[in-house]
């Protein structure tokens, strides 16, 4: 299997989520002690990208979804499993699980008590959702799809809808048991 390259990762995220995962910045995120970076390639493909980040802002990356959220959030120690995106030719085929839980056993050595997830829930099959309630994430929050692309995407036009936007954004939490960590 040959190694992944970032031009690749970031076509498969600019294609899952619009613009945002461009090539510099991916190569920022890979050197970035405080994120790993898990990718998946089958054959001569991408097939899964996805990453996990520590020392997340709370009160800056989670006050789209209130103060109750934040509140709760920041008197933990909190991981970040973001932007997970499985090519469609490459679905159901249990990469996403596995390549999540690469990714959370990297928080857990990190020493997260809790692991924090965003689904963006559009009405398609292909969402991340259903993966992290299987995998016993909590639901933690909800906010309107419109009302999240206002406040922290600049009011980008939704790549599932277009400009009016009818999805939601579902923020998960799952506790690490203290024999995880």
């Amino acid at each position: 299997m040959d190694r992944p390259t970032l031009e690749e990762a970031s076509l498969l995220l600019t294609s899952a989520f619009g613009p945002g995962f461009d090539l510099e910045r991916l190569r920022t995120l890979a050197s970035d002690p405080n994120c790993f970076l898990a990718q998946v390639k089958l054959g001569e493909r991408m097939a899964f990208v996805g990453m996990a980040f520590i020392g997340v802002q709370v009160e800056k990356k989670f006050a789209v979804y209130g103060a109750e959220a934040v509140q709760f959030l920041k008197t933990k120690r909190i991981g970040l499993l973001e932007g997970g995106a499985t090519a469609p030719w490459a679905r159901r085929r249990g990469i996403a699980q596995a390549a999540a839980s690469e990714l959370m056993s990297w928080l857990n050595e990190q020493r997260c008590e809790y692991i924090v997830a965003s689904s963006w829930v559009h009405g398609t099959k292909n969402q991340s959702l259903g993966l992290l309630k299987r995998m016993g994430f909590l639901t933690l929050a909800e906010v309107s799809g419109q009302h999240y692309r206002h406040k922290n995407l600049k009011g980008s036009p939704c790549p599932v809808c277009g400009e009016t936007c009818k999805c939601r954004a579902v923020l998960l939490f799952k506790k690490l048991e203290s024999s995880q960590r």
